[in-house]
């Protein structure tokens, strides 16, 4: 259990790290409410696959991947708004 921990841990790390070296080299003064909303909703899918992995049964676990799996799909839209405007 612990391994699996360290490794949903780091990929999180990862992730969020990527998205936030990402948008360092935005415009912030393009948009900021929605430079700002690209790095919560990427703070959104860890947060979600962490508490869902701290659940006691599969099916909880599955709800809140589902869930991440709607940010990562706004954090897409959002991503497209950006290269778009």
């Amino acid at each position: 259990m612990l391994s699996k921990k360290l490794i949903l841990g780091k990929n999180q790390e990862f992730f969020n790290r990527r998205i936030y070296s990402n948008t360092k080299s935005f415009n912030i003064r393009k948009d900021f409410d929605l430079f700002r909303q690209i790095r919560l909703v990427s703070i959104s899918i860890s947060s979600n696959i962490a508490e869902g992995f701290e659940r006691n049964t599969d099916k909880e676990f599955i709800y809140f991947l589902y869930v991440a799996r709607k940010h990562q799909l706004e954090k897409s839209v959002l991503n497209y708004i950006w290269r778009t405007i």
